[in-house]
């Protein structure tokens, strides 16, 4: 499962993305109390194929929530498609209710 996302080649993210490519990320659900915790690594989509098809899904959505999103307000750079690969990912259930341990450590 890879994590896909668009900036632009003028930004902080990007020039950051090339300094360091370790990354981690954190989605999480409030009813009931989960998160998924992922770290990996960052790189840029080099394929044109992939990039049209991520492009176009992550901007098909982002307009369907925003009526401008973020990356096209700015002006200044390539739009880039950038993809994080995970490395390791756990789960937290945080529901008092729960019977297992709170974390749990997903592997492929």
């Amino acid at each position: 499962l890879n994590i896909y996302f668009i900036t632009r080649s003028s930004t902080q993210k990007y020039s950051n993305t090339l300094q360091n490519a370790a990354a981690s990320f954190l989605a999480s659900a409030e009813e009931p109390p989960r998160t998924v915790q992922i770290e990996g690594f960052i790189s840029e989509v080099s394929d044109p194929k992939e990039q049209e098809i991520h492009f176009k899904t992550i901007s098909e959505y982002a307009r369907s929530v925003y009526p401008e999103p973020p990356f096209a307000q700015m002006m200044n750079g390539e739009i880039m498609v950038m993809k994080i690969t995970p490395a390791s990912a756990r789960l937290g259930d945080f529901d008092p209710t729960r019977e297992t341990d709170m974390f749990q450590e997903v592997t492929q």
